[in-house]
């Protein structure tokens, strides 16, 4: 009877441990995500103290901004400057080298990803990628290059002219060496994606075979000369395509989003029911969040969209929205004259107003940046 005893005292403590772990986490997830807990450390109108770091752009505008590794990423002409999150310049010894790398590019354009960025001049034949602390790596690509794609395992991907075809898409590793090219024929590749896990790739071009405009996507191995799976879609034009995780996709289109598995099948899907996207961002998971303007004509709808099809997050305002980030819980909107930040669910946390027109806001760390015409400020 006293063993049972025992047995009975300590599967008590054991189950006790249980909840009360339980009861942590389920606290933790509160904290984290709770509408009125967040109430209590955001101020929903708490306005930009004087104290944040300001850095000053031309006042001509002619700049593009970048948020890459917690830095703000600064060119103006082909002059390249990265700050911290407190305004202060940050490896001036790199961004020289990469802006001496650049100086002859007649149209510098950049596009990023986690931990790569590419460098690239369009309708010219140079490009440059640089991250994770390597070498940069300079490469000419010998055809006028219309885009250019970096992926978190350093290979990239290069669409360029091609002398017969109207296209070509040119895989590299992150060593510069070509792994795969793929000559579209006489369509236009609008775009491509890489999941270098699977060493599969796919493509998005406009189809004109039929007379109609049409798009095509492909499915392809690195390691086979043909595509293995294609599919093509009336009278929709698709525009982005990119991997969320390494065995599916989410492609882009005018008038919809389009899901598919790494095997060429289209597994999900959302319409855009006749609204008119002005601006979007891709999440993790193929969650989207996507800016219309509203069905009345007036300000602007954001659904956040989950890789089922379905709307998981809905807000409406009245004003326009520029741009659009996020961070692990949130969502934040760029207006005119102030970022408003929002939960995935559509939820206001906080607004921020803002004296001075806007071009993009971003998070960077515990901070946010605000783009202005004239100046880029953190704040806290």
């Amino acid at each position: 009877m006293k063993t049972d005893k025992r047995k009975t005292k300590k599967n008590n403590k054991k189950y006790i441990g249980i909840i009360i772990i339980v009861l942590i986490v389920a606290i933790g997830y509160l904290m984290v995500n709770n509408q009125f807990v967040k109430g209590l450390y955001y101020k929903v109108n708490e306005p930009i103290h004087a104290d944040n770091p300001t850095v000053s752009l031309n006042s001509d505008g002619n700049f593009g901004i970048l948020n890459f590794k917690n830095q703000v990423f600064v060119a103006n002409g082909n002059n390249i400057i990265a700050y911290d999150i407190n305004g202060k310049p940050v490896n001036p010894e790199i961004y020289s080298e990469l802006s001496a790398k650049v100086s002859g590019f007649t149209d510098l354009n950049f596009k990023s990803c986690d931990d790569y960025v590419i460098a690239y001049d369009k309708n010219g034949v140079d490009l440059v990628m640089f991250g994770k602390g390597k070498e940069m790596l300079q490469l000419d690509v010998k055809s006028k290059i219309i885009f250019a794609k970096p992926f978190n395992s350093g290979d990239f991907l290069v669409i360029a002219e091609h002398s017969v075809a109207k296209n070509q898409v040119i895989l590299y590793g992150n060593d510069g060496k070509e792994k795969y090219i793929w000559h579209s024929g006489v369509n236009n590749i609008l775009d491509a994606a890489y999941s270098s896990k699977e060493e599969k790739m796919a493509i998005i071009s406009a189809d004109l075979s039929t007379g109609n405009f049409n798009s095509k996507i492909q499915f392809f191995d690195i390691h086979k000369s043909s595509p293995y799976s294609e599919m093509t879609f009336e009278n929709i034009l698709f525009t982005n395509v990119n991997y969320y995780n390494k065995n599916n996709l989410v492609v882009l289109s005018d008038c919809g989003l389009y899901y598919f598995t790494n095997e060429g099948n289209l597994v999900n899907s959302y319409s855009f029911d006749g609204k008119m996207l002005s601006c979007y961002k891709q999440m993790p998971n193929g969650v989207m969040a996507l800016s219309f303007g509203s069905k009345s004509g007036n300000g602007t709808v954001v659904e956040i969209v989950g890789n089922n099809g379905r709307v998981i997050g809905h807000y409406e305002n009245e004003n326009d929205i520029i741009s659009i980030d996020y961070d692990n819980s949130n969502i934040l909107l760029c207006e005119l004259k102030r970022a408003v930040l929002i939960t995935k669910s559509g939820h206001t946390v906080r607004i921020i107003e803002f004296n001075k027109d806007m071009q993009k806001a971003f998070f960077l760390k515990n901070r946010f940046v605000l783009i202005g015409n004239s100046e880029i400020r953190f704040v806290k």
